[in-house]
């Protein structure tokens, strides 16, 4: 099995039978930004994922609780840790509202 899904994370037509792959499934998580179900990979040290033809990510180093990752992406995608996107995000907000007040 190539993956679990046909097409990428885009096609979103599930590939085969997750429970006959250990090492792939699929969680129902948190509405973050409208999607209600998560792709759940398993990979070790040195492997990658794969997301549409242009962005990879590589298990770089596995310490105890904590994973590095390696991302390799074109220049133009942005890349951040959830905390910094979410500050970006209140930071531009804040910046609008206060324009469109007038301060």
């Amino acid at each position: 099995m190539q993956g679990c899904w046909d097409g990428g994370l885009r096609g979103k037509q599930l590939v085969g039978d997750l429970r006959k792959n250990p090492r792939c499934s699929l969680l129902e998580s948190s509405d973050y930004k409208g999607v209600r179900k998560m792709l759940v990979l398993s990979r070790h040290r040195d492997e990658s994922i794969i997301i549409g033809d242009d962005i990879v990510i590589t298990i770089v180093d596995i310490r105890g609780d904590k994973v590095r990752l390696g991302i390799q992406a074109p220049t133009e995608i942005p890349v951040h840790r959830q905390e910094v996107y979410e500050a970006i995000q209140r930071e531009r907000k804040g910046g609008q509202q206060r324009a469109e007040s007038g301060a």
